[in-house]
């Protein structure tokens, strides 16, 4: 038997599963602000304390540096995308 969950659930019903839905979606977009938030402060706090011990052109540095500028990247498309 097959019964098609449109001819059991109500308006009220479907509202309150978008509700549900978004509010996941946000949770989720939430959680990856984040991580991506606390990835860009681990790497900035990284570089920083690296390039205070040896120098700002030390291979580290830099690689730390490129390091950022991609997450930074991915952080500014990741707030583009939640306009």
């Amino acid at each position: 038997m097959i019964i098609y969950i449109s001819s059991i659930l109500t308006k009220k019903d479907i509202y309150g599963l978008r509700i549900w839905t978004s509010g996941i979606k946000k949770l989720k977009d939430g959680v990856m602000r984040t991580k991506l938030l606390q990835e860009i402060e681990s790497c900035r706090n990284q570089m920083i304390s690296i390039a205070a011990s040896t120098s700002l052109t030390d291979e580290e540095v830099l690689k730390l540096s490129k390091e950022l500028d991609v997450l930074l990247n991915q952080y500014q498309k990741y707030e583009e995308t939640l306009k």
